[in-house]
């Protein structure tokens, strides 16, 4: 099973409190965000699973509290991070806060003694070698060799591998997203009251997992986020997000992307980089941003869509290994409804072709 890492990462930087100065947090994703390649400081990377602005923050207060002297915050946000509620994965064992007080600790070990898995986690864990857990604790990352090496003796079946056919996330933008900006603004306020240097940046989204997001609120997000703070947008249709050589799979980028996001926050000139690939946004810049969104997102369609000779991006047959029902929904906006086979179906996003049936795009571009 999966570790805590949340609770190991914690105890290790406690252990060693003059280490490291500088951190990064984020989801799973700010995995592939390699703190040695990091200039201007010594960066331990924090990344978790699921991991979301509220939990960075009782974690960033808590290591100041216990006397970590930071000096740089790299914070990792994503559609993840806007969605899930924390309150949700309280129980989670994978992610539960470190215990500080005696009442804490207590509750703490007593939900791992008497935690009682279910069959399907017993055979997971045993058809899992699972991994060296000390390897977390050399820079905080895991790194997937195997996964990285099999890529490119076998780029071709990589690209057209089936699991790039179906959006990873399935979810709509929370409706207490407010929620959400609230802990960044909080974020904001701690690193500016600690002399902390606090840089955000929004990770790279697969494009099959971007296009059944609920787009209309995720820009408003977005405009939402640079009300607070100024952020290095990687998301979006660019040209790294529509090359699956860029990811392990729809959820995840790889290393070699990761080191293209820290060259463009810390102006790295090692590395050759895509001009829309990591935009600087301000809350002056930021209705730009979302135009250039749309822009690409229309570019997309048209390459998709509208070329006869063009291969989907999904089609009805993949999305239906994935559902119980026929008539089902990728999300609130983006879906797909079959509730009379004679008639033409309502299709939010134009891009998907479904062979058999007539499609009706609704989706607002300007």
């Amino acid at each position: 099973m999966e570790p805590n890492k949340r609770y190991l990462k914690l105890c290790y930087i406690l252990k060693n409190p003059d280490k490291y100065d500088s951190f990064i947090f984020g989801s799973s994703r700010a995995n592939f965000i390699d703190p040695v390649k990091i200039p201007g400081g010594k960066y331990f990377n924090m990344a978790l699973a699921n991991g979301v602005p509220r939990y960075h923050l009782e974690d960033i207060k808590l290591m100041v509290r216990k006397g970590i002297k930071i000096k740089n915050l790299l914070i990792g946000i994503d559609f993840l991070s806007l969605l899930i509620n924390p309150e949700i994965q309280e129980n989670d064992l994978s992610r539960k806060h470190y215990p500080v007080s005696l009442v804490e600790k207590f509750d703490f070990y007593k939900r791992y003694l008497f935690f009682r898995p279910d069959w399907k986690t017993v055979k997971l864990s045993l058809s899992t070698n699972g991994f060296d857990r000390a390897t977390l604790l050399s820079n905080g990352i895991r790194v997937y060799n195997n996964f990285d090496s099999s890529i490119e003796l076998n780029p071709e079946a990589h690209v057209k591998a089936e699991k790039f056919q179906t959006p990873r996330a399935r979810y709509s933008i929370s409706s207490d997203i407010n929620g959400a900006l609230d802990q960044v603004k909080k974020l904001v306020q701690f690193a500016k009251e600690h002399q902390i240097n606090l840089i955000f940046y929004i990770n790279p989204t697969h494009h099959i997992t971007y296009l059944n997001l609920n787009l209309d609120n995720y820009y408003e997000a977005l405009k939402k986020l640079a009300d607070l703070t100024n952020f290095y947008d990687f998301s979006g249709l660019n040209s790294v997000a529509i090359d699956n050589m860029s990811f392990l799979e729809n959820s995840h980028f790889r290393l070699k992307t990761g080191d293209m996001i820290i060259a463009r926050i810390f102006h790295k000139d090692n590395i050759s980089l895509p001009d829309d690939f990591g935009r600087y946004i301000t809350r002056l810049n930021v209705d730009d941003e979302i135009s250039f969104h749309r822009a690409l997102l229309l570019n997309y369609m048209k390459a998709t869509s509208l070329k006869e000779d063009t291969n989907s991006c999904l089609n009805f047959y993949s999305l239906k290994k994935t559902r119980k029902k026929l008539n089902c929904t990728l999300d609130r906006i983006n879906g797909i409804q079959i509730k009379n086979p004679n008639k033409p179906l309502l299709i939010t996003t134009p891009w998907i072709k479904i062979k058999g049936y007539d499609i009706a795009p609704a989706l607002k571009i300007p």
